[in-house]
């Protein structure tokens, strides 16, 4: 399942919008109680940032996948995969060997009952290479939140 995710995350960001070709996408595997089946149960879903430009402002994929989870009544972020080319945090200064949440996107997941510290976070470059595996605890202990 870690593979399909990471491999939907980097497919969806060749769907992003980026002025400056940063192009990022994001899977999610969610969960709720409710349906019919146990398929009903999972599902994944996934989305790529937009910020056609400079000027604009930013949809992150994380940000944009998560808050679609929430309003479709998934009640469970159980693992996400972010898929772009690593960059430094401008909160932490950090440059990870993989593109993590922003910081932008780390607040707000943290206030997201969605999304648990047990949630895990794959992180990938775009096209191949280092992948990192974390829980979401563990990537706000690396900035330093």
């Amino acid at each position: 399942m870690r593979e399909h995710l990471i491999e939907r995350a980097r497919k969806v960001a060749e769907m992003a919008s980026s002025y400056r070709d940063f192009k990022v996408g994001c899977a999610i595997l969610v969960w709720r109680p409710e349906g019919q089946t146990t398929l009903d149960h999972y599902s994944i879903l996934t989305a790529a940032n937009v910020k056609p430009r400079p000027d604009g402002p930013k949809a992150c994929a994380e940000q944009t996948v998560v808050c679609y989870a929430m309003s479709n009544g998934w009640t469970r972020v159980i693992a996400m995969a972010v898929a772009g080319e690593p960059q430094a945090d401008e909160k932490s200064g950090l440059t990870p060997p993989t593109l993590h949440p922003c910081w932008l996107c780390r607040t707000l997941l943290k206030s997201l009952p969605i999304v648990s510290d047990d949630t895990i976070v794959l992180t990938a470059h775009n096209h191949a290479g280092t992948v990192e595996d974390h829980t979401f605890k563990e990537v706000l202990e690396i900035h330093g939140e």
